[in-house]
C-alpha cells in the first residue's frame, strides 16, 4: 500500500486524538498538523483546574 498524505487542521485536542488514533493504527499515512500556535495541543478545557492542583498534571 502506498503511503497517503493527510493534512490536520488545527492543534486542538480533538485533531490531537484523531493524529494519535492514526499513529496508533499503523497506518503508512504521512501526517502534516497546521496550526498557528508553535506548541503541542494540550487540555484548554481543564487548564484551570490544573492550575489549582485539581486534574490531571
Amino acid at each position: 500500500m502506498r503511503e497517503q498524505n493527510i493534512p490536520v487542521v488545527g492543534n486542538g485536542l480533538v485533531s490531537h486524538h484523531v493524529v494519535e488514533r492514526l499513529v496508533n493504527a499503523d497506518l503508512p499515512v504521512r501526517i502534516t498538523v497546521i496550526g498557528e500556535e508553535p506548541r503541542p495541543a494540550y487540555d484548554r478545557v481543564h487548564l484551570s483546574d490544573v492550575f489549582a492542583a485539581k486534574g490531571p498534571t
